[in-house]
């Protein structure tokens, strides 16, 4: 962050800078769960030089388990290992400045949220409404700690003017949008003052063109399911419980570095063998800007720009994430790879391989089997596979009240909102992926 610095443009919203992390939160939602953001930002990214992973991951813990009436518009950013994580949900707009260009991400363009990780090598990244007019805000200016009442910021680059959007500066929003107004809470932490000092005006450079914006779609909505217990309870394992190993969503150490998990097909220094492909390898379309998707996705999962009247030829390329499955307690599991679930998966032979990942769930009441079941990745859709459990495997889809028992052995494809029930534990699956 030493090279950076933050411009905040006066409004009804919050900006908040803790450590290495900048948090916009525009009117809307509610109290508690504007709380519970600030809260996220401040446990993760206090102490850690690159918590943007940590801080994506929590805060889709929140949204995950969040009724999302509550939600207010938001976009957070954190530096990463990789460059920049952002995750953004609502009607929110963050604009990169690239050296060559602009790209835009919209919060409207997913059911649930988007989050990216950005190469580092940006000018500038505004982030406001997308109801309203770029962000203006002084240059001379620069928020390092705190919390502050706003509608936008612009983050860049020390000596790099911020690229301004297509809108010319002092100029509304368009006819028909309003501004989102609240009110809002402008009290200062006490922990995190604010802390203003001015900044040379740097001499005026020449700007990049920019790049079309994409159309932005209609707002989706998105029901969360409640979750709910499994009802059936038939005879358990009666083994002694092994202690429980995994690790919340929510207590995380952002502040320690952690060695990347191994990836098949490369060798020992992380390049990938000759003649292999990197990852599994499916057929899927390319948007405008090149990015890979699912063969009958409406818009890109990575930009937002849509895809519907593209032609519809599919190529061959890197399966990307599938998304997430969210436990009961909060823990985030990325669908990257095959997971054994189990109170014990690490006996099945195919995790000591390493050739698929175990997902060991905690069972105080001990209605989980130690090898449970199993969640299957096949081209871009997600299977669950009961591994004859003695309590069985349940699935409900999104707004179900009724749990269906799946027969031992047969694969259940679920799609994004399912809730799944091992024994008495539930998680839920969910992905950006529109299709």
């Amino acid at each position: 962050m030493s090279d950076v610095r933050i411009g905040v443009q006066p409004g009804d919203g919050i900006v908040a800078h803790v450590g290495s992390g900048v948090l916009l939160v525009l009117p809307g939602g509610s109290e508690a769960m504007t709380d519970a953001l600030l809260t996220v930002l401040s446990q993760t990214c206090g102490d850690s030089a690159a918590p943007g992973r940590t801080l994506s991951r929590r805060i889709a813990g929140h949204l995950v388990q969040a009724d999302p009436d509550v939600v207010p518009p938001f976009a957070a950013l954190a530096p990463s290992e990789r460059g920049w994580a952002v995750i953004l949900h609502g009607p929110v707009e963050v604009r990169i400045a690239w050296p060559s260009g602009e790209e835009r991400l919209f919060g409207r363009d997913a059911a649930t949220w988007v989050d990216r990780i950005l190469d580092d090598a940006f000018d500038a990244i505004t982030v406001g409404s997308d109801e309203a007019a770029a962000p203006e805000v002084d240059e001379r200016l620069d928020l390092t700690a705190g919390i502050v009442p706003g509608s936008g910021l612009v983050l860049s680059r020390a000596g790099v003017p911020a690229v301004p959007g297509p809108s010319a500066p002092g100029t509304s929003a368009p006819a028909g949008r309003a501004s989102p107004a609240a009110a809002v809470r402008s009290e200062v932490a006490e922990d995190a003052p604010t802390l203003l000092r001015p900044i040379p005006q740097p001499e005026p450079v020449a700007q990049p063109a920019l790049l079309p914006s994409p159309p932005v779609p209609p707002a989706p909505t998105a029901t969360p399911a409640p979750v709910a217990t499994a009802e059936p309870a038939g005879p358990v394992d009666s083994e002694e419980d092994i202690p429980f190993e995994s690790i919340s969503l929510f207590d995380i150490d952002g502040s320690s570095a952690r060695a990347p998990l191994p990836i098949l097909g490369t060798d020992a220094a992380g390049e990938p063998e000759s003649g292999e492909p990197e990852g599994t390898i499916v057929d899927g379309i390319l948007c405008e800007r090149g990015h890979f998707n699912h063969p009958f996705a409406l818009y890109c999962s990575s930009c937002g720009v849509s895809t519907v009247h593209r032609t519809r030829t599919t190529v061959k390329g890197p399966r990307p994430t599938l998304g997430v499955v969210v436990t009961d307690d909060g823990t985030t599991y990325t669908l990257d790879a095959d997971y054994i679930v189990g109170r014990e998966p690490e006996r099945e032979p195919s995790v000591q391989s390493g050739h698929v990942r175990l997902l060991k769930l905690q069972d105080p009441e001990r209605s989980i089997s130690r090898v449970h079941a199993e969640i299957r990745l096949l081209d871009w859709d997600v299977f669950i596979v009961d591994r004859g459990s003695a309590n069985g495997t349940f699935v409900a889809a999104r707004d179900e009240v009724s749990w269906k028992r799946l027969p031992a052995g047969k694969p259940e494809k679920v799609m994004p909102g399912t809730r799944v029930a091992f024994g008495r534990r539930v998680m839920t699956y969910d992905t950006h992926h529109q299709a």
